[in-house]
């Protein structure tokens, strides 16, 4: 279960694409799991980082996107015995996906772009709001991962309370992030916009790559002596949740300030995020201030301070970019990933004592609505019923050898009710939203259904994220006091 993240950091490139995959990392550190990160470019200050939270970083001696860089990937995963792949940003294409994918047994390509040529890979995330309309060329065992759902969150905003707040009706207190490198030097453009609006309170964030950082400060200091100047700053999400509004560049910091319920006015400073603005824009998520260089500075004073004079314009923003990311994002990236290491075969007769042993586990009798213990004689009978009803489609979850869980649909009409529990030794290890998906997955495959359904107790907490990173959706209302039910359309049935 290693993992080798193939991505670059430089200041002409910014430091998204590795701190994206940082949050994936994050998510994936497991004991006995190692994460390295391979690269061609990188930032002294951002390795040290990665090696600060545990993981290895190597050198790739060779050009970004090359052969050669493909070849030397494959060797550090060899080395390292790594299950996977992730590669993240625009090198690489599909000659080297072609590569890496023939001599790795797994690979998950993360692009915000459209590619020229198909893609090879098992995987393609592309975590923005405009990837939904996006309809790739891809090979048939390709899986595309598209839109806000998978968005990749570091663990410090995967976790917060993301409830929109109230906002005062005169927004004082603006914050300032323009990327990791900020290399179009946007930042500056921003603070001497920010000088002629009265009474604000500003706080300006640099990337640990940017390199005009002692310059900015003094501009800073000379504007406004109370306003705040940091350098990639330990708490970013409390310096978030204090803003009344965000000034930031349309990367994935604006994910990041979704998430935090913060509302946010886009600058785009590269090409790569235009249509991210524009996205986020069209669905009230974002304020889209313009595209710099070519921006009129004099024109940002003007759309900031209407925006701070108007509370229900920014609550409404925030309420939108809030409603798009969940925090769920990664672990559902993790959970495809390891449904592909995953088998579902039919339950046999044989299988019927292992069947009843999970059931009878305190653990599923106290999370089932019938909570008694479950007889020999009352199993076999229901058991017997299960395997002859041409509506139970009834699987064991087997990762290799081993069987880790079992999932069960009884279909009425267009609809499937599922039933999931796994082995006592696989919980606690993130294969539920895997073995509900991959359940799904099949069924989808075999049998015209429309809709799966899950009722679950109101406590169980366990079982209801799990759904909810396999992408279930809550129902309403619910058909019990005690249950949460949710839902997930299966595919060609929107």
């Amino acid at each position: 279960m290693n993992l080798v993240i193939r991505a670059d950091a430089s200041v002409a490139a910014g430091t998204g694409h590795v701190m994206r995959c940082l949050a994936l990392a994050q998510a994936w550190r497991h004991p006995g799991r190692q994460v390295t990160f391979a690269q061609a470019e990188g930032l002294p200050s951002l390795s040290q980082r990665l090696r600060r939270e545990g993981y290895e970083v190597v050198a790739v001696n060779a050009a970004a996107g090359s052969s050669a860089d493909a070849i030397c990937t494959l060797e550090i995963a060899r080395r390292r015995e790594a299950t996977w792949i992730v590669a993240d940003g625009y090198h690489f294409g599909k000659c080297w996906q072609h590569e890496v994918h023939e001599g790795s047994s797994r690979l998950l390509v993360i692009n915000d772009l459209p590619m020229a040529g198909r893609y090879l890979a098992d995987l393609v995330l592309n975590q923005n709001l405009h990837a939904l309309n996006l309809t790739p060329e891809k090979a048939p065992y390709t899986r595309l991962l598209f839109g806000p759902t998978y968005v990749l969150l570091r663990d410090e905003f995967a976790r917060i309370d993301s409830s929109v707040r109230n906002p005062p009706e005169v927004a004082r207190k603006i914050l300032v992030t323009l990327g990791g490198s900020d290399p179009a030097n946007a930042t500056e453009i921003v603070i001497e916009a920010l000088r002629t609006l009265p009474d604000v309170e500003v706080t300006v964030i640099a990337g640990i790559g940017n390199q005009r950082c002692d310059l900015i400060a003094q501009r800073v200091r000379k504007i406004r002596p109370d306003w705040r100047f940091l350098i990639n700053p330990a708490d970013l999400p409390s310096l978030m949740s204090e803003a009344d509004l965000a000034v930031t560049a349309a990367g994935s910091t604006c994910w990041e300030l979704a998430r935090s319920g913060t509302p946010m006015a886009l600058l785009v400073v590269a090409a790569n995020q235009v249509a991210l603005a524009q996205s986020l824009a069209e669905a009230g998520a974002a304020f889209h201030l313009g595209t710099h260089p070519g921006l009129d500075p004099a024109s940002l004073p003007t759309a900031i301070g209407a925006l701070l004079r108007s509370p229900q314009h920014r609550r409404t923003l925030a309420a939108h970019a809030s409603s798009l990311v969940d925090g769920l994002g990664r672990l559902r990236v993790i959970s495809q990933m390891r449904t592909t290491e995953l088998t579902l075969r039919p339950v046999s007769g044989a299988d019927i004592e292992l069947v009843w042993r999970w059931a009878n586990e305190p653990g599923v009798r106290r999370m089932s609505f019938q909570c008694d213990p479950i007889s020999w004689s009352e199993h076999q009978d229901w058991f017997a019923r299960k395997l002859a009803d041409p509506n139970c489609h009834f699987f064991l979850a087997m990762a290799g050898s081993q069987p880790i869980g079992q999932i069960r649909f009884d279909i009425a009409g267009a609809i499937a009710n599922v039933s999931v529990s796994l082995a006592p030794a696989a919980r606690g290890h993130g294969w539920g939203p895997s073995v509900i998906r991959a359940g799904c997955d099949r069924l989808a495959s075999a049998s015209p259904i429309e809709e799966v359904v899950a009722s679950i107790k109101k406590d169980n907490f366990a079982s209801l994220r799990a759904f909810r990173i396999a992408g279930f959706v809550p129902m309403e209302p619910h058909r019990s006091e005690s249950a949460c039910d949710l839902r997930l359309r299966l595919p060609n049935h929107p």
